[in-house]
């Protein structure tokens, strides 16, 4: 049964990312499966890499290899349905989307560029909300954004997702049903914004979008207390899953919008600097505190100032490496 679960678990990684793997790649399939990797650290040959080839030819079970070329396409796919669907959101025929994808990918950039552009145009207003809310602030914020062509932006907000009050209240205004109606029964009363007194119930019609680094279907299958109220708000929404399950996922997200954006335009690098800085992150990203749009900004930052290669490699090295 072990050597089994081994086999199958080797025969993933070699499908997915080859046979040469980080430790990120490993632990990240080596859960499913629920067994220690360790016995895929013999071969190691970098600061976190690991060739898996001598296993890979001891396992039963053959799972096709994934190339670059198909993992580039998947992940484009996703994103420009990501657009379509804000562009839904924009139009008001689609009542609210959650978007769900570790930080540093794209995913805030790309609704912030359609949001902006349709409120420039008139078409939307938008309020974007981050950080921290209560109940009583989601229904405050319901209240103010309550009509037609009103979205509401709720960006690396999580503690909208572990409180039972607030989920209740976001159900409520995602609901499918044709009329929409939020209550807040309570002998605490409260003010708007603008001063205004808000009513203990009132009508919803406008649209939310989720942006969140929390994985809604891994927390579910975990079982947690809040998981059937996250069912139900993936039930009444789009939810768009951005997850990248590896290292090799986010050099191939990185390079495509390093290369096929203008990023690095408005990063000010030019073409050949561009090209240093992935060959930079490609070689020694397993050192790097994260691999990440974010992290590809800091970098850009450090080679416009820096001297000389070498004088690159030392502040980075400093600000942008892990610690031993």
């Amino acid at each position: 049964m072990k050597n089994d679960l081994r086999n199958k678990l080797v025969a993933e990684l070699v499908g997915t990312y080859g046979t040469k793997i980080s430790r990120n790649d490993m632990m990240a399939v080596s859960t499913k499966y629920g067994i220690n990797p360790g016995f895929l650290t013999a071969n190691k040959i970098g600061r976190g890499l690991y060739d898996i080839s001598s296993f890979s030819n001891s396992a039963a079970v053959s799972i096709p290899v994934v190339s670059d070329s198909e993992i580039l396409e998947s992940q484009r796919r996703k994103f420009r349905t990501l657009s379509r669907m804000a562009n839904g959101v924009i139009a008001g025929s689609v009542r609210s989307m959650i978007v769900s994808g570790p930080a540093g990918i794209g995913k805030t950039y790309t609704i912030e560029g359609l949001l902006e552009s349709a409120k420039d145009e008139e078409k939307i207003t938008c309020e974007a909300v981050r950080g921290f809310i209560k109940a009583s602030g989601i229904y405050k914020l319901l209240w103010e954004n309550r009509e037609e062509n009103q979205v509401i932006l709720i960006d690396d907000c999580d503690s909208a997702f572990q409180d039972e009050v607030s989920l209740n209240l976001l159900k409520a205004a995602l609901d499918s049903s044709k009329k929409r109606v939020l209550s807040w029964r309570s002998e605490k009363s409260f003010a708007s914004e603008s001063g205004e007194d808000v009513p203990n119930s009132f009508e919803y019609k406008g649209s939310i979008i989720f942006i969140t680094n929390l994985n809604f279907e891994q927390m579910i299958a975990q079982g947690s207390k809040l998981a059937p109220h996250l069912s139900a708000l993936i039930s009444r929404s789009f939810y768009i899953d951005l997850n990248l399950n590896s290292a090799r996922e986010y050099l191939i997200r990185i390079k495509d919008v390093l290369e096929g954006t203008d990023m690095a335009y408005t990063l000010g690098l030019t073409k050949k600097q561009t090209q240093d800085l992935m060959t930079f992150i490609e070689t020694d990203y397993t050192r790097l505190r994260e691999l990440s749009l974010r992290m590809v900004g800091k970098l850009a930052k450090i080679m416009l100032f820096a001297e000389s290669k070498e004088d690159f490699m030392d502040v980075a090295s400093v600000t942008c490496f892990k610690t031993r």
